[in-house]
């Protein structure tokens, strides 16, 4: 399954729960209502993982550092004045990169995270 087919799954599942829902007098709202928010949460998880973006559709807008891939290897590199270069040597990528994501946010430990 991928994951288009798992969030149209978890759209159908989650139409069913509010259906379900509003058919239920009693306690529905804790069975039901607690099921709908995980669906909720999973659905807007998968909305918002990383996709790979073809270089046939877009190149990325800045010269930021983004994840690339020619179809085998993955690397971190960078695109400007029409070449991608490698970002930890700055040298021109020799093989056709066939797309591209951007870098995930780096890891913060639960400590970092609260301010």
């Amino acid at each position: 399954m991928t994951n288009k087919e798992a969030g149209e799954q978890l759209e159908n599942l989650r139409a069913h729960c509010s259906d379900m829902l509003r058919h239920t007098f009693t306690d529905g709202e804790d069975i039901w209502g607690k099921d709908l928010e995980a669906l909720d949460l999973a659905i807007k998880a998968l909305e918002q993982e990383p996709k790979w973006i073809p270089v046939s559709e877009r190149l990325p807008d800045t010269d930021d550092d983004v994840l690339v891939t020619d179809g085998v290897d993955m690397f971190v590199a960078w695109y400007k004045w029409q070449e991608w270069r490698s970002s930890d040597n700055n040298f021109e990528i020799n093989t056709p990169v066939d797309a591209w994501m951007p870098l995930p946010e780096p890891y913060k430990t639960e400590s970092e995270g609260k301010e």
